[in-house]
């Protein structure tokens, strides 16, 4: 499963930062299903395991979709800082701002 192959990725290469672009996206399977439910907490679960700082996320524009991540991510309680952008270069801006201590 792709969603695999980041995780492995963000393990392999210390990732921090992660930008997800969910703009042109295509979901297979039935959005009301359990099933798209379950593999984004899946998802959200072995995010947790890694040493991810920040997610920035580009929304799609299918509104039913947007509350239906919203959900998950409130279910999930991510620990690192995620904010959903309209665009890619706010989302890309917002990743590279430097903190300040």
């Amino acid at each position: 499963m792709c969603l695999d192959v980041i995780i492995t990725n963000i393990r392999i290469y210390d990732i921090k930062k992660l930008l997800l672009d969910s703009s042109n996206s295509i979901v297979d399977i039935d959005e009301d299903d359990e099933a798209y439910k379950a593999i984004a907490m899946n998802f959200g679960m072995a995010l947790m395991g890694t040493r991810l700082k920040k997610i920035a996320r580009v929304e799609s524009t299918d509104s039913e979709r947007e509350a239906k991540s919203a959900e998950v991510r409130q279910q999930a309680n991510l620990p690192m800082e995620f904010r959903n952008f309209s665009n890619r270069t706010d989302a890309m801006n917002w990743l590279l701002e430097k903190q300040v201590a």
